[in-house]
């Protein structure tokens, strides 16, 4: 019989030691060996199912992240977009107050760098009082409900990925028992 070593993968080690559980299964004089190779083997099943879980979940948060922000790069467009239509103008008073570096400045960063962006633009606009502006201060708002939203998206992704490392820890650590 193969002996399981830790550079197996987690699969393997699950495949072997139901080859090793059915083996000892075999003999009356090798069943009592069962019960305590189960709980090791019982250890590996959990923690895939823990992992594979974990790792499913991340999908609908990482989707909701990249929707949140492509939301909030339309409305900060449209704040650009209504900042130049007051001005008159591109490059314009009201554009260089919110958009000092231009609007791929605000947009192009993603995730928490995106977050700290227009957050900065949202503080700029209020320094310059241009919250309470007709046409730029519903932008403006607009700006910082979807600034709200990427900002839990992204607290929301990082636990997924932490509860993901917990697993694949937790993994680790079963396979180096299993072994």
């Amino acid at each position: 019989m193969q002996t399981p070593n830790p550079k197996m993968g987690t699969g393997q080690l699950k495949g072997l030691g139901l080859w090793h559980l059915a083996a000892l299964d075999m003999f009356e004089e090798t069943q009592p060996l069962l019960e305590g190779f189960q709980p090791y083997q019982d250890g590996i099943i959990a923690t895939v199912t823990r992992v594979n879980a974990a790792d499913e979940a991340l999908t609908p948060v990482r989707l909701k992240v990249k929707l949140t922000e492509m939301l909030l790069e339309a409305e900060t467009r449209r704040c650009f977009s209504t900042c130049e239509a007051v001005d008159g103008k591109k490059q314009g008073p009201m554009s260089i107050a919110l958009f000092p570096k231009g609007l791929t400045a605000v947009i192009q960063p993603v995730g928490a760098g995106q977050v700290t962006a227009i957050l900065a633009l949202l503080t700029r606009g209020k320094e310059r009082n241009l919250n309470t502006h007709a046409q730029i201060g519903p932008q403006l708002q607009a700006v910082k409900v979807g600034c709200e939203r990427l900002d839990l998206a992204v607290k929301d992704r990082e636990k997924a990925y932490s509860t993901l490392a917990g697993a694949q820890a937790a993994e680790l650590l079963a396979r180096e028992d299993f072994c």
